[in-house]
């Protein structure tokens, strides 16, 4: 996540889709019914489709939590924690995503969004790996 090697994966991605999705309203415009399953695929993907939501981040949040407690390492639960609080932005983008065809004024606060969950997660997973290192 944090050294991809290209620009569409990990942490890069994240700014990279941040930066991308403004320009989704003209390249796929909501009036078209074909695109307009575009925004529900991409919801369904990121939030219902087997991830439990959140992009699999609650997911990487309970296994942080639970290693910490099996390791007796507590600064790996706090990450669980902190990774979990990543996760209700990632709904929040998929939403806005969703009503994409009804509000594309939708694509900035999405792309603000992403800005932010990416910083979250370079911080998080930072501190990850200085654990993993010690």
């Amino acid at each position: 996540m944090l050294n991809s090697p290209i620009k569409n994966l990990g942490v890069k991605g994240i700014n990279h889709f941040a930066n991308e999705i403004v320009k989704w309203p003209k390249l796929f415009p909501p009036k078209n019914a074909v695109f307009r399953q575009l925004y529900e695929v991409t919801y369904i993907m990121m939030q219902e489709d087997g991830t439990g939501g959140g992009l699999f981040r609650y997911l990487y949040a309970r296994f942080l939590k639970e290693a910490g407690e099996l390791l007796g390492n507590k600064e790996l639960v706090d990450l669980g924690q902190r990774y979990n609080q990543i996760g209700p932005k990632w709904t929040t983008i998929a939403k806005l995503i969703r009503e994409m065809p009804k509000n594309s004024s939708n694509v900035h606060e999405t792309r603000k969004i992403l800005f932010e969950a990416a910083e979250e997660e370079t911080e998080t997973l930072s501190s990850l790996a200085k654990i993993v290192k010690d």
